[in-house]
Order: structure tokens, then C-alpha cells, then sequence
């Protein structure tokens, strides 16, 4: 997603941006296409994108690298996403750390509040309110810095469920970037 230098190695999340031509010399028209599952919920039901869109894209990814489960299962209802139903679930009932993917399950004794920083900070990203998301910057701050996460998210409203509030004896730990600088994730 990122290198070293956080120059961005993947953009866009699923979303593919196609130049077309209408009647051979029209105005061209951008057309998002690419996968359902990696795509805004807002951008289905009212065709707007916006930043927060990406960010909504990116949570996901976040949330399939740490889980190892696709975004939804084929066969189920339209744009219901299963994998966001599935952590948001295991959230609620304090119990995150179940979804992280069996692979990685042999490093969670030693990173298991990275694991739950990512978990927490993709639900955030994939708030269903595009006004509720955070911007990259949030993004980068919530996965570097362990700062408290925006607390507009509904997923961090109860401070119950804030990581640093649950476990502060944990997350006092720094962990310094290479280099803060952030480039466009494909706007």
C-alpha cells in the first residue's frame, strides 16, 4: 500500500477510473468501475466520490489484510458487506482480536495492539457516514502515533472502546516513521 519512504504502492483500492468518449469526439466522462465490494456505499446510492471514498476503500483492505477474509461472500445480499458486518460484530462484544487471520495468529502474543489498532482504525475508515471518516492524515496519524482516534466515529465514541482507554499500559509505546510525508491516494 505504502513503501518504506510512504510513496503510495497501491491506489485507488478496487476503483478503476476509465475515460469515455461518447459519439467518437464527446466531452470525456470519468466512469468508476471495479470491484462492489471496495467501493463507497455512498458512491452506489447517490454516484458521488470524494476522498473519504478512498479512505472508505483503504479501511477495507485494512481490514482484509489483518482478518485475511474478502469483503463479502458471493451469494449473499447485494452490497452487503460481510467482512465489516463480521468485525463490526466482534467489536461491539470486545472481542476484535478473533477475527485476525489464523496465519498472523502465531504473532499476536507480541502484536496484538498493532493488530487492534489496524482493526479499529479500518472500522473507522468504513463508517457508513462518509462525514464520519477520517482523512489520511488521521489515518497515518492513528497507525503511527497511537493517538486517539477522531472521536466523531461512531466506532470510537464509547470510550470503552477506545484502545488507549481500555489498555493504556500498552499503548504508551512510540513508534517514529521514517518519513511523514504522505502522497495522493490516486486524487
Amino acid at each position: 500500500m505504502l513503501g518504506e519512504g510512504f510513496e503510495a504502492k497501491l491506489g485507488d483500492f478496487g476503483l478503476v477510473r476509465q475515460v469515455i468518449r461518447h459519439g467518437g469526439g464527446g466531452t470525456p466522462r470519468t466512469t468508476v468501475i471495479g470491484s462492489m465490494d471496495y467501493m463507497d456505499p455512498n458512491y452506489i446510492e447517490l454516484g458521488t466520490l470524494s476522498p473519504a471514498s478512498d479512505i472508505y476503500s483503504f479501511g477495507l483492505v485494512l481490514l482484509e489484510v489483518v482478518t485475511g477474509v474478502r469483503p463479502s461472500i458471493p451469494g449473499t445480499a447485494a452490497h452487503r458487506n460481510t467482512l465489516i458486518a463480521a468485525v463490526t460484530e466482534s467489536h461491539s462484544r470486545k472481542a476484535i482480536l478473533e477475527m485476525v487471520d489464523e496465519r498472523l495468529k502465531g504473532e499476536l502474543n507480541q502484536w496484538w495492539w498493532q493488530m487492534e489498532r489496524v482493526m479499529v482504525t479500518g472500522l473507522t475508515c468504513v463508517d457508513p457516514a462518509r462525514d464520519e471518516r477520517p482523512s489520511i492524515k488521521d489515518v497515518i496519524d492513528l497507525l503511527s502515533k497511537h493517538e486517539q482516534s477522531p472521536t466523531s466515529s461512531r466506532y470510537m465514541r464509547d470510550a470503552s472502546m477506545r484502545p488507549r482507554d481500555r489498555f493504556p499500559f500498552i499503548l504508551t509505546r512510540n513508534v517514529a516513521l521514517a518519513n511523514a510525508k504522505v502522497t495522493s491516494l490516486a486524487y
